[in-house]
């Protein structure tokens, strides 16, 4: 999740996760961006980053919500790592310079074996089933 596209510390995070997508997906895994903004400055930013994966639009905030990271009329910065049935590996806020540091943190302790437990705040319930 991120607060709103082409902002300074969102494209920062964009062309991080950018610079790594290879490394997530020989992992087995994919990015998502997920912000409140419309499809149309999502599409307009993901062009003007070059970004290879896909931004999603929560305008309502619906999915935010669920996560426990909606913020005001905005989200707080964080990264959520679900395997591919939709089974929630982890999660938690970060800085848009430790976003995939986070992840790859959260993808190295989990294998099709084992789970554990996200670092949420209370309002954010443990490994959440959710549909992808």
């Amino acid at each position: 999740f991120y607060p709103k596209a082409s902002t300074p510390g969102c494209t920062k995070q964009a062309n991080f996760f950018n610079d790594a997508l290879e490394d997530i997906k020989a992992k087995g895994f994919e990015v998502f961006g997920v912000s409140k903004d419309n499809f149309g400055p999502l599409e307009k930013f993901k062009a003007s980053q070059g970004l290879n994966y896909e931004l999603l639009s929560d305008h309502g905030l619906d999915v935010a919500s669920h996560f426990g990271v909606k913020k005001g009329a905005s989200v707080t910065r964080s990264v959520w790592v679900a395997n591919k049935s939709g089974k929630v590996l982890g999660g938690r806020p970060c800085s848009p310079a430790d976003s995939v540091d986070v992840a790859m943190q959260i993808i190295g302790t989990n294998d099709s074996s084992s789970t554990v437990e996200a670092e949420t705040t209370d309002q954010q319930s443990k490994n959440q089933d959710v549909e992808m």
